[in-house]
């Protein structure tokens, strides 16, 4: 590894770092290469450099401190002194102006397969990110005593399994039979707290059913009925009824879970409805389904039976086709991949590459809540089972994978090409979006040909007229060349654990084609939609006035609970989530009181915001990130 040090004389010169895995001194290759470097940049200002065994936390080893010691007794190397980090800080330029700036991401060309490994891990960590976000709002709209000590230890369970060789994947198999114990655990410790604050919500009524949505934009959706609720029809055939007296069919999964289709409900807020024994008989005159085709008001999905790539996809309200003319979307490809080293954290293409086209399933149906296709492939040992919904109203299409997986260094992963050139791409990262080239043209945008991202990724036009989203519910590795875009799905590395995602898995993926930028076609609240379900419990609430509301749409309450420190508070996360910024009205149920700003943990302002007829005034810059202390 090579590393700037500063010389007696104060220029800055290259070194070799006194680390473990240089075994060899080489002074006369060195001088060359600090002469040639010296020549070239003229000498740069010091640099802090880190050494020691850092992993997994100490410091240098005797064998590094000898290394330094022998390196003080070799002219061609620049004096080295040990130091602090303050006292390396005082010495950079006061001016940021000063200082040289790199305007993207510190990516990492390496470990780039701890994006995808041990996926369920991954699953299962997205998932209770949005259950904890959900609790904690109802435990506050609830008013029952804040469960503090379930809270806390649910997330203390998730975020110790975020560990850096856990959630990615690269430790041995032993850790993880203690990491789902784990989650198991703050599942279960969720599951008492949300139970708590719908006995406190709800009213029991017979047949009575509410639905809450956790998210601050209005939105509907599936939602799965409870057990409770389906009693009060002695568990026969049954429909949900809305307040208008509107039938909602309902229908059971693979799994024989009941669920319906509910209409908007508002954001932080309730909607009740009622189940009725018998069916519904509403079928939607907009799903249909053909040999090879299936439609609702707004797309029409075909496939080709022999392959189950779709080959079209046609947008009826934009009137354009999403796919290009020779394009075949939903291609399931399979590459070798072994790495030299570090088998679980990187990824290495042998060459080898299949296109999985052994179909053991096709059909098609139009239900009373979706039109689907239901696709087998097999590849080798492995089984990948797909069905494909499109929903009344809906703009996205939903994939739901059930996969059987017995590869061995192989690397799969869903391609998706669209009618769509764009410069760049765009990826969601935590509390951001980070665009990429979609054609690489320097060495550091070619080394970037495998991504991370979270819940969302989009190819739109540069003028915005049009664009396609890609969501997920679990996976964090991408690849965009052109006008491709690829989620990866999973991998099979032998080290140093070689179970690592063999077996089942159930995953989904969601294709959004829409008008606009995704800006404009509202993409982070679609892809926070297909995350976080709505919850549906028996009873109806007394109340169900939202928890709070906002009087735009760019900014997104991603959080809610008591403040740590004064009970009679809430806090509040906003977060700017497209960039536009500017000014917010932020109103809050039953009022509020002396309401300050905070930073990340939880101390307030001196200055109290303005308030203005019942709503806190905020100011958003782009992207901004805002804590607010409310005192009820």
């Amino acid at each position: 590894d090579v590393f700037r040090w500063e010389a007696p004389d104060g220029t800055s010169v290259l070194a070799y770092i006194p680390y473990r895995y240089n075994d060899n001194l080489e002074p006369e290759r060195l001088a060359r290469e600090l002469g040639e470097y010296k020549q070239k940049t003229g000498g740069l200002s010091h640099q802090l450099i880190l050494y020691g065994v850092g992993d997994h936390g100490g410091g240098p080893t005797l064998e590094m401190l000898e290394r330094w010691q022998e390196m003080q007794r070799v002219e061609t190397f620049p004096a080295m002194r040990h130091t602090s980090p303050e006292a390396v800080l005082d010495r950079i330029p006061a001016s940021r102006s000063e200082l040289p700036t790199w305007r993207d991401e510190l990516y990492l060309e390496y470990h780039r397969g701890t994006y995808t490994t041990h996926a369920d891990m991954k699953r299962r960590n997205r998932s209770l990110e949005a259950r904890l976000e959900a609790a904690e709002k109802l435990a506050v709209i609830s008013g029952i005593p804040y469960p503090y000590g379930a809270l806390e230890g649910a997330w203390k369970r998730v975020l110790f399994n975020q560990f850096h060789d856990i959630l990615p994947g690269s430790g041995i198999r032993q850790i993880y039979e203690d990491a789902h114990a784990f989650y198991d655990q703050a599942e279960q410790l969720l599951d008492g707290s949300v139970a708590r604050a719908i006995e406190a919500l709800a009213e029991p009524k017979a047949g009575s059913l509410t639905v809450f949505n956790p998210l601050s934009a209005a939105r509907g959706g599936r939602v799965e009925l409870p057990a409770l609720a389906l009693g009060a029809v002695d568990a026969g055939p049954a429909h949900v009824e809305d307040e208008h007296g509107e039938r909602h069919a309902v229908e059971a999964d693979d799994g024989g879970r009941p669920f319906f289709l509910a209409p908007e409900v508002p954001g932080l807020g309730f909607r009740r409805f009622r189940v009725v024994a018998g069916r519904a008989d509403v079928r939607s005159r907009e799903l249909r389904a053909g040999r090879s085709w299936i439609e609702n008001d707004r797309l029409r999905v075909t496939f080709s039976p022999s392959t189950g790539e779709i080959v079209g996809i046609y947008d009826k309200r934009a009137r354009r086709d999403v796919l290009p003319a020779s394009g075949r979307a939903n291609r399931l490809q399979i590459f070798g991949d072994r790495p030299a080293v570090w088998d679980a954290w990187n990824i290495s293409y042998t060459g080898e590459e299949s296109v999985v086209r052994d179909v053991t399933l096709f059909r098609t149906e139009a239900g009373e809540t979706a039109a689907r296709a239901f696709i087998g492939r097999r590849f080798g040992a492995s089984q990948f089972d797909q069905v494909i919904e499109l929903r009344p109203g809906s703009p996205v299409i939903e994939i739901e994978h059930i996969v059987d997986w017995r590869e061995e260094h192989r690397l799969a992963k869903l391609a998706f090409p669209v009618a769509v050139r764009a410069d760049s791409a765009a990826f969601e990262i935590p509390y951001g979006v980070i665009r990429r080239s979609t054609s690489p043209r320097t060495p550091a945008e070619r080394a970037k040909w495998e991504v991370s991202g979270q819940r969302w990724i989009d190819v739109s036009a540069s003028d915005g007229s049009y664009g396609v989203s890609i969501l997920n519910d679990g996976k964090y590795g991408y690849d965009v060349r052109g006008n491709v875009m690829r989620v990866t799905l999973l991998r099979a590395p032998m080290n140093p654990d070689s179970t690592a995602d063999r077996g089942a898995h159930r995953f989904r993926i969601g294709i959004y084609p829409h008008v606009g930028s995704w800006e404009e076609a509202r993409t982070p609240h679609i892809a926070a939609a297909f995350n976080a379900p709505l919850i549906a419990f028996p009873g109806a609430v007394r109340d169900d006035e939202p928890l709070a509301a906002l009087d735009v749409d760019h900014v997104a309450i991603t959080a809610i609970k008591r403040a740590e420190d004064d009970e009679e508070s809430l806090v509040l996360r906003l977060v700017d989530v497209t960039g536009a910024g500017g000014p917010v009205r932020l109103r809050v149920k039953g009022g509020f009181g002396d309401t300050r700003e905070a930073d990340l943990l939880e101390r307030p302002a001196q200055v109290p915001l303005s308030t203005e007829g019942g709503s806190i005034l905020l100011s958003f810059r782009p992207w901004e990130i805002k804590t607010v202390i409310v005192r009820r």
